[in-house]
Parts: structure tokens; sequence; C-alpha cells
């Protein structure tokens, strides 16, 4: 992982909403590997990975809430992605709750290599969808 975690253009799937969410998503695993490294405690680090799993699930409602608008043939699909996401943040955050500090790299890594990956795979499937009905 780099020094911080940022946007890059070739995230962008030039819907303005999603890629704002996006946007953030980064920004907030960027708070969290920059907290971790500046040796924030345990707690502070605690509510900003709840905020990212908060986000992360506001998200997907929000890319769900479309895929159910605009009837997006790949819909079930995409929402099992999102679904298995959810799963594997939610071991993810109970081995920070039980191990500690030391899982917050590995957390942020898994999140950003993720979020890289299903940009470039899969949330690129529904833009043309989602700009024919005028998002």
């Amino acid at each position: 992982m780099s020094d911080h975690i940022e946007w890059k253009d070739e995230y962008s799937l030039g819907i303005d909403i999603l890629d704002n969410q996006h946007r953030q998503f980064l920004e907030l695993m960027d708070q969290a590997y920059t907290a971790f490294y500046k040796k924030e405690s345990k707690e502070e680090l605690g509510i900003l990975l709840s905020d990212l799993k908060d986000y992360t699930y506001l998200h997907f409602s929000t890319e769900e809430k479309y895929f159910d608008l605009f009837h997006y043939e790949l819909k079930d699909m995409h929402i099992e992605y999102h679904t298995k996401l959810k799963e594997q943040l939610a071991v993810l955050m109970k081995n920070f709750e039980i191990k500690g500090l030391d899982t917050v790299p590995a957390l942020v890594d898994f999140l950003e290599n993720w979020l890289v990956v299903h940009l470039e795979h899969e949330d690129k499937k529904y833009v043309r969808c989602f700009k024919e009905h005028g998002l």
C-alpha cells in the first residue's frame, strides 16, 4: 500500500453520485490508514472503521436502488458481490475487535484492493444502463 489512498481518474464511472461516493469511500480508507500509522487509539480506529463499514452499506444501498429503478440485468450477480463483501467485512471487523490494531493494515488493504477491482470489473458494467436512464 502507498503512503496514502487516493482517487485516480481511471476509477471514474462518469456518474457523479457514484463517483463521489467512491471518492468518499477511499477517503475513509485513507483516514483509517493514516490514523493507524499515527498510532491513534484502538477506540479512534474503531470509530473510523465503523464509519467505513456504515459508508460501505450506504453506498451499496445507493447502487442497489438504481439497480431496481433501472431494472439492471446483472443486478443479482452484483448484489451477490456486495453481500460477500459485507460478510468479509464483518469477519475483518471482528478480527479487529479481538486482535486489535495490527489487523488494520490488512483490513484497509483488503478494502482498497476490493474497491479497485470491483470498480474496474463490476461497476463499469452498469454504466451504460445507468446513463441510458439519465443518471
